[in-house]
């Protein structure tokens, strides 16, 4: 008896997983798994997102409950607006409990999941060698709107393009996402 079932189509597909991200910059991505991370030694909460696109991926632990139990409120906003963009609110967030190794288990978030979403990263190396991520805001991805943008009816994208200039410096992308803008006018500037 085998171990596992033969299909030599598998002979076909690239098994390369995507490549850690490993710069700090704006990114288009979808959240592959939403977990809730407790501290065994304190209060601490965590939501932990695994976000990806084709080419990248990042672990990024949100801690929105201090050791003592108190919100962090950057974190909790920033929450917030994950879940404004996947269309959810925190009261309907749909949560599971996974059994995996026989009796270890992790609460998962599948409303969260497959949503796409614009990330500012801040990436720094550890101690260990490994990439350590900050989440340091999020975006639509198609209009590159923040989510207060988005509420305000912002005819710009102005956060993304600030991000972007302090991730890369000013460089065409900028200029791209300026031509993208709808051009606004009062009757007082019309031609005619």
């Amino acid at each position: 008896m085998a171990l596992w079932d033969y299909d030599e189509n598998d002979l076909l597909e690239e098994t390369v997983g995507g490549n850690w991200i490993s710069n700090n910059g704006c990114y288009n991505l979808k959240i592959e798994s939403a977990e809730i991370v407790n501290s065994k030694e304190s209060k601490a909460q965590a939501i932990a997102l695994t976000l990806a696109n084709d080419d990248e991926r990042a672990r990024v632990t949100l801690w929105h409950r201090s050791k003592t139990g108190e919100t962090v409120t950057f974190v909790k906003r920033i929450l917030n607006q994950i879940c404004y963009l996947a269309k959810t609110n925190v009261n309907n967030l749909k949560v599971d409990t996974i059994i995996f190794d026989g009796d270890k288990r992790k609460t998962v978030i599948p409303t969260l999941v497959d949503v796409n979403v614009g990330a500012f990263i801040k990436v720094k190396i550890n101690e260990q060698g490994n990439y350590d991520y900050t989440l340091e805001g999020v975006y639509e991805p198609k209009s590159k709107k923040t989510v207060k943008e988005l509420q305000d009816k912002s005819q710009d994208c102005y956060i993304y393009k600030k991000m972007f200039q302090k991730y890369y410096g000013n460089t065409e992308e900028t200029k791209q996402v300026e031509e993208k803008k709808e051009p606004s006018f009062t009757d007082d500037e019309l031609p005619f």
